[in-house]
């Protein structure tokens, strides 16, 4: 259609029928040609840059940008196949067509042909089956919804402005809140219920910092009859049968029974299951000293309560009282004194005092010891003792030729003990010159003998 045509309408163009013209159908009928092709407008596609094979009459095509052959310069225009040839005609500004083969309505700008779908499409409210309002301004009512891929995945963005405000999902019961999950208050995410829409209670947190779960209900196990068949490491779940709670860990089945911890030994640092596969404990040596709980300065690990129970702290006087009392046949505490200070501990385990010194001997004649005379110290010259006896005093000194003589310590032993006296020699010179073997004899008697 021309851009202008001199004797007809403004916006369509349509011609008039002037006065005396002659053969005034000829221009009807072309008005009617025109409003044929444009009003209702309906058009096969929009994206063909060149005519199709086999048109029908009648067809209609946009004419697409960068066209060829028959529609080469004509992008834009709509094209009619009409009588065996294409016939084109300019669009004005916000003429609109349906593009069946899209099924969307296409508009013209002026320069392009565009259905909402090309661009962006914006409304200040929008109700799907529903009224929209100003707090939900999107209202959907329908049996689902559905939010498919364009290729590949698909992301729901909830933003909010602040950490302290919400972005969450709202679950309601004749529109009261019942369940709520997401960010609300802050960055972690939370999953929280309602009984009544009023007051909700968090059931799992994740630290938004750190991930850590947090779980401020008590946790309850659902349960099954029996076990998994074949539970990978890290499941839990309770045996209703038994009522135990069991998991999975290092290819073994531990259960937690009614009592407390297992018996069995394991690996240290494992956790192990005893034979009956009924109870768990920490392997043997896996728990140290930095595992048990903090204790005071001064303070022993034991109990001192009555009965079999759990270790104690105690203080020293507590340990005093649990240790034995040092005695021949036992270590341990040093036995009450009773005071003084002549007192001395024996190997007995008891407090005594020292034996008196012994009196001086009145002679050398016969050297005899006794019970009657148990503490001897005495200095005497002794002679060589037939075999068998034990040293004996000569009041006639020894004789000997040379301090040699006093070497052979079979006969002249340097230290000799009998009967518990000791005999220890020393060699002098007696006054006529010669040498002399002196002995001197310590100890208490353990029997009685004499010597001569």
């Amino acid at each position: 259609m021309p851009d202008t045509i001199p004797d007809a309408t403004p916006v369509l163009h349509l011609p008039y029928i002037l006065p005396a013209q002659a053969q005034k159908h000829v221009t009807h009928n072309e008005a009617i040609r025109l409003l044929d092709v444009i009003v209702q407008l309906s058009v096969a596609a929009r994206n063909l840059t060149s005519p199709p094979q086999s048109p029908v009459q009648g067809d209609r095509y946009i004419v697409a940008p960068n066209a060829a052959g028959d529609w080469a310069g004509h992008e834009g225009q709509i094209a009619l196949w009409e009588n065996g040839a294409w016939q084109f005609f300019t669009p004005n500004v916000g003429w609109t067509a349906w593009v069946m083969a899209e099924q969307v309505l296409a508009s013209y700008s002026g320069s392009v042909w565009a259905s909402q779908a090309d661009g962006p499409f914006n409304v200040g409210r929008l109700g799907i089956s529903a009224t929209p309002d100003d707090t939900n301004r999107l209202a959907v009512s329908a049996q689902a919804s559905l939010l498919n891929h364009a290729g590949a995945g698909h992301q729901l963005k909830i933003n909010k402005a602040l950490p302290a405000d919400t972005a969450s999902l709202l679950f309601q019961t004749g529109f009261s809140g019942r369940a709520e999950m997401g960010t609300a208050g802050h960055d972690d995410f939370a999953i929280k219920v309602s009984a009544d829409g009023g007051a909700f209670v968090t059931g799992l947190s994740i630290a938004a910092a750190s991930g850590e779960v947090t779980l401020p209900a008590a946790v309850r196990l659902g349960g099954q009859a029996t076990d998994p068949a074949s539970p990978d490491d890290g499941m839990i779940w309770l045996n209703t049968t038994s009522g135990e709670v069991k998991l999975r860990s290092g290819g073994a089945t531990l259960a937690l029974a009614s009592g407390a911890l297992g018996v069995a030994d394991g690996v240290k640092g494992d956790i192990t299951v005893s034979a009956g596969g009924t109870l768990w404990d920490i392997g043997a040596g896996a728990v140290g000293n930095a595992k048990l709980a903090d204790m005071p300065t001064g303070m022993f690990k034991a109990r001192i309560s009555a009965g079999t129970g759990s270790p104690e702290d105690i203080l020293p006087a507590d340990a005093a009282q649990m240790l034995p009392v040092f005695s021949a046949a036992a270590k341990g505490l040093a036995p009450s004194s009773g005071g003084g200070t002549a007192h001395f501990l024996r190997a007995d385990g008891t407090w005594a005092a020292p034996p008196t010194a012994p009196a001086a001997a009145a002679a050398l004649t016969d050297f005899g010891v006794t019970a009657s005379a148990p503490a001897i110290n005495r200095i005497a010259d002794i002679r060589p003792p037939p075999a068998g006896q034990f040293l004996v005093p000569d009041p006639e000194w020894n004789r000997a030729v040379s301090a040699a003589d006093f070497s052979n310590a079979a006969l002249w032993p340097s230290v000799a003990t009998q009967n518990g006296i000791t005999a220890t020699k020393t060699i002098v010179t007696r006054p006529d010159g010669m040498p002399a073997a002196q002995y001197r004899f310590q100890g208490t008697a353990t029997n009685s003998f004499t010597g001569g």
